[in-house]
């Protein structure tokens, strides 16, 4: 039984590999990035900021994130689960409302007759229950972390400004200091005194106010900038590391990181991230010259991290592609009436029929077929045609499947070999699935042309016969029809025709876009609900939500979960006004979109749509 993820951490294990320093971060919806892209969360920022700035660490982020979340939950998840990722640094990334110990809807909201700003700021003062806990927590947190030797930070986060964050600010400051928890005011860049002039970019939109892409960059600025100056992470000029030295302990790492679980996708994608956010930073960080490598022989690094990724994604969307072959092909040979018990008894039909009109034998055994309703009777006559234009679409099949095993990455970096195996042996793997998968379904085209040529002869010769004889040429015909009805569905399958395998080295984000564009007018905002479950390649379910505007203008929103070639993906509104889903696009890659018109839309104006078996390009 697989988990939904409801939080961003879509690739860390729990075993943590050698050589990672790992952050990890707890939160409610403004740490996890509610209603920006998983890059674009606070988390995500913090680990592409911190990374160049220091030489010798591998610094990793895990987004733990989780919305609507507070305090006690972020420190209780921890407890019981979470510690298992054995984290170097915990931060908590918390807002006015984690205070809270119940969410107000819990305890019956409308016998509360204040604001619910109102209600928050009370949790605040000192009498309350709300208050006693929150102070308990904290001196939890700070003994049990202590005890563990991992630092733990408490960071205020919020842009914007109710009459007491003053308070709130002071109040978990000092909170965090007595009990020996290092303490970051981030809402100072968007409330503070110190702060630009509040803009509305901070906000995702007029129907979201959460913090913007905008915000989660500048607030994860200054958290780095805290870390860094604490020393946090140890990282002296004295223990610099030459540069190809430093790139072969990362590959080595990445090779503990595979075997603990992570996706081949996600190591090449961070491998190249990182190792390019060191090359940039080495002049800044004034590193000997000694110690440098060759501009070529960085590129060539990168060059080869790249090829292997490309390499990775064709076999990963043969293998989804082969899913939907072999799933119909199946469906060829466990239905009632199938295949091979139609071909068997189609033969014999015709073999005992022909030897009949022969006269080779007194009278034929007639066999009662199943009757197929809407049959085409010239379909049968049409054979050839059919079967040569099939034929020429699994010829299409081999020479696609010839076609990517041309690039399995060379030896240009021998410190890669460990992944250029992998790549081979999954290539493989899957070439012989396809090749297999290719045999049957040649058996099967050579059947329909054994039974042609068989049909073909029995309707020359029977024209000359009584009723019975041509009745019973027309329930074999019958027969034949529902047999390449069988095949053709296969064979549609079959069309390549669309197929763009790119060869780029082109860095690979492991993650599958998806925008929709809604209308709607109401009176309120709604929530939209993004579900994918993947199936190649294999990832927890995910969901996520998006706060849209209901203005009766078009809006544009973009989900983003990990990387989907095959698989399902659902969206539901949270509104009971006329909304319209005008299009929605699904792709790994802007130069291969799937495209979902209205006019492929059942009904647009449902609240619920499933797109099932999304078959997407590399």
């Amino acid at each position: 039984m697989q988990t939904i993820n409801y939080e961003r951490n879509f690739w860390a294990t729990e075993e943590k590999p050698p050589g990672l320093y790992r952050i990890l971060c707890l939160g409610d919806s403004l740490a996890y990035g509610s209603g920006v892209l998983p890059e674009e969360s606070l988390p995500a920022h913090l680990e592409t900021i911190l990374n160049p700035a220091t030489w010798n660490s591998q610094i990793e982020v895990i987004n733990g994130a989780v919305s609507g979340f507070s305090i006690y939950d972020d420190w209780h998840h921890y407890i019981h689960y979470r510690h298992r990722y054995k984290p170097d640094l915990v931060i908590f990334i918390l807002c006015d409302n984690d205070i809270e110990l119940f969410n107000i809807s819990t305890l019956h909201a409308q016998d509360i007759k204040i604001s619910y700003q109102e209600y928050v700021t009370q949790c605040w003062e000192e009498g309350s229950i709300h208050y006693q806990n929150a102070l308990l927590g904290l001196k939890s947190i700070g003994s049990q972390l202590k005890e563990q030797n991992i630092p733990v930070i408490t960071a205020f986060y919020s842009v914007h400004e109710p009459d007491s964050i003053k308070t709130m600010i002071s109040t978990l400051e000092n909170a965090s200091k007595d009990n020996n928890i290092c303490f970051v005011d981030l809402s100072v860049d968007f409330t503070g005194t110190s702060s630009s002039s509040y803009n509305e970019n901070y906000k995702v939109s007029q129907a979201d106010g959460h913090p913007s892409n905008i915000a989660h960059r500048i607030a994860a600025k200054r958290l780095s900038r805290y870390i860094v100056d604490k020393e946090l992470i140890k990282s002296t000029h004295a223990d610099y590391a030459d540069e190809m030295t430093l790139y072969n302990n990362f590959i080595n790492h990445a090779i503990e990181m595979h075997n603990t679980g992570y996706n081949s996708e996600y190591i090449y994608y961070y491998l190249i991230n990182l190792i390019s956010s060191k090359h940039s930073s080495k002049v800044r960080l004034k590193l000997d010259s000694d110690k440098m490598i060759e501009e070529s022989e960085y590129e060539k690094l990168i060059s080869s991290l790249a090829a292997l990724s490309s390499q990775h994604y064709n076999i990963l969307y043969l293998e989804a592609y082969f899913r939907l072959l072999s799933n119909n092909l199946d469906a060829l040979y466990t239905t009632s009436n199938n295949a091979d018990s139609l071909v068997n008894l189609i033969s014999k039909a015709l073999f005992v029929l022909c030897n009949y009109l022969n006269k080779q034998t007194p009278s034929y055994v007639k066999y009662s077929f199943p009757h197929f309703d809407n049959y085409d009777p010239n379909s049968p006559k049409r054979t050839p045609l059919l079967l040569a234009g099939w034929s020429e679409k699994l010829d299409s099949l081999k020479q696609f499947v010839g076609s990517i095993s041309h690039g399995i990455v060379p030896e240009k970096y021998s410190q890669l070999s460990y992944f250029t195996s992998l790549t081979e042996d999954r290539h493989r793997n899957i070439t012989n699935r396809v090749k297999r998968y290719c045999t049957e379904y040649d058996r099967l085209l050579c059947s329909l042309y054994c039974i042609y040529n068989s049909y073909i002869e029995v309707i020359d010769k029977s024209k000359s016969f009584t009723n019975p004889v041509i009745e019973y040429v027309r329930s074999i015909e019958n027969a034949i029809y529902q047999l390449l009805l069988l095949a053709k569905n296969e064979a549609l399958l079959l069309n390549l025709d669309n197929i763009k395998m790119p060869s780029s080295d082109k860095q690979k984000d492991p993650m599958t876009v998806c925008s929709i564009k809604i209308s709607s007018k109401s009176d309120d905002t709604f929530g939209i609900w993004a579900y994918a479950r993947s199936i190649i390649p294999e990832n927890r379910p995910f969901t996520d939500m998006q706060w849209a505007i209901s203005d009766g203008h078009t809006h544009t929103y973009r989900f983003k979960f990990p990387l989907l070639f095959l698989g399902e993906v659902r969206f539901s509104l949270e509104t009971q006004s006329e909304t319209t889903i005008e299009e929605i696009q699904i792709y790994n890659n802007p130069e291969h979109k799937t495209i979902i018109g209205i006019s492929n839309l059942k009904d647009p104006k449902a609240k619920d749509l499933m797109l099932t078996q999304v078959l997407l390009a590399p």
